[in-house]
């Protein structure tokens, strides 16, 4: 349990990373899930149960850019005991300790960049990485760096945003991303506090990396990942997504466009060639 010191720094820096949002519409709402963020992260570890069958207990993960650690606690709670952290704002680092000691546990998370990390080699069975590679100094650096991190049969679950997604990911703003990154943070400057629209990102559109569906898929395959497009596995097996489309044979050319052109981010399994 924290005691009062620790409970005011665990809020003091909650508030360091969430002032800025205060113009969000549902800003008490969202402000509220980063405080009590293990508790929303709980149905990810029901989407990873349900979706990955190798995703159990008996499994050494690493969540690869922890952020303010919810996951990490999340799994903590739910029985999860060989579970690391990677993590490169030694502030985020802090909240985690601080997270996981209101339930008196503990969870090691190492403070460092993920292009180069002192984790060994062939070290995890699961990396989970979402949306992480966009704020990296080096993703080709960061591909292998988990490349050397992950066992040879192990997986990585990796999320990042379409360079033409539809609606911004960081500044929850439409159409900026259809334009040059020059021009679109332009656009993101000038409606930044305005109309109920977010914040002063911590980067700009022009320092964050993304890619388009077509380079991700051959950076990966350049890196030596085999990977599989888990939204379109995801809806393509739905049995109530789409029906009509998949009825009339269809689907596959929605999903061409979909993806490409209005799709946010991206969802990947990867995993080291044989």
């Amino acid at each position: 349990m924290l005691n009062k010191e620790e409970k005011n720094r665990f809020h003091e820096l909650i508030d360091l990373y969430t002032g800025h949002w205060e113009n969000y519409r549902n800003f008490d709402q969202w402000k509220k899930r980063r405080i009590n963020q293990e508790i929303y992260k709980e149905k990810f570890v029901d989407v990873f149960e349900k979706e990955f069958s190798f995703f159990n207990k008996d499994r050494k993960i690493l969540d690869l850019g922890s952020g303010m650690g919810g996951f990490l606690v999340a799994l903590k709670l739910r029985g999860y005991d060989n579970i690391y952290g990677l993590e490169f704002d030694p502030n985020y680092c802090e909240i985690t300790k601080l997270r996981a000691k209101k339930y008196d546990l503990e969870i090691p998370v190492k403070n460092c960049c993920a292009e180069k990390s002192s984790y060994s080699s062939d070290n995890f069975d699961i990396i989970i990485s979402t949306d992480v590679i966009e704020h990296v100094q080096d993703p080709k650096e960061c591909f292998k760096e988990i490349k050397r991190m992950l066992k040879s049969d192990g997986y990585c679950y990796l999320t990042n945003p379409n360079r033409y997604g539809f609606k911004d990911a960081h500044y929850k703003i439409y159409f900026i991303n259809y334009f040059p990154k020059k021009i679109g943070q332009f656009f993101a400057d000038l409606l930044t506090d305005r109309q109920g629209y977010v914040n002063k990102d911590n980067q700009k559109l022009t320092e964050m990396h993304y890619f388009t569906y077509w380079k991700i898929k051959k950076i990966l395959r350049n890196i030596g990942f085999n990977f599989k497009d888990i939204k379109y596995e995801r809806l393509l097996n739905s049995e109530k997504d789409y029906r009509l489309l998949k009825k009339i044979r269809l689907f596959n050319l929605f999903y061409f466009f979909y993806i490409r052109f209005y799709c946010c981010n991206f969802e990947w399994l990867i995993k080291k060639n044989d």
